[in-house]
């Protein structure tokens, strides 16, 4: 894989973050909804980043996540993806219960192992990316 990716697993408090610069996406942190944007920019030049993908749910939290990605595109300059990401939250938790991962380190902010997850969902599904794809980007 010729990429350098970010993960972003968007929420109403909390935003999770992960990069990709293998077929192997990996955490990165988490961070406060109102520090995002700027955290994410310094991220997409820290690393060179080619683009962004962010994972969508569905109902309300959905429309305010395309929204986020809309500012997100403008703000970045980078092409932003969307991936399904129903029940990756739910999934990040079960995988951390049934690895080494302790019950408080469980219970606490997991949003950077679900931006991960949102991340390599994607490029398992787009292997090998050789060419970014067309399909699910915002314009």
């Amino acid at each position: 894989m010729k990429f350098k990716l970010i993960g972003i697993d968007y929420g109403e408090v909390n935003v999770g973050l992960a990069i990709a610069t293998t077929e192997l996406a990996e955490p990165v942190r988490v961070v406060d909804k109102k520090e995002a944007m700027g955290v994410i920019q310094a991220m997409v030049d820290g690393q060179k980043s080619d683009a962004i993908v962010l994972g969508v749910s569905e109902g309300k939290m959905a429309q305010k996540t395309l929204e986020f990605g809309r500012q997100l595109k403008l703000f970045s300059g980078k092409p932003v993806y969307l991936q399904d990401e129903t029940l990756s939250s739910k999934s990040t938790r079960k995988k951390m219960a049934e690895g080494t991962v302790g019950r408080v380190r469980r219970e606490g902010l997991t949003d950077h192992y679900v931006a991960a997850e949102i991340l390599q969902a994607f490029i398992d599904e787009n292997l090998p990316l050789e060419d970014l794809p067309n399909l699910g980007k915002i314009e």
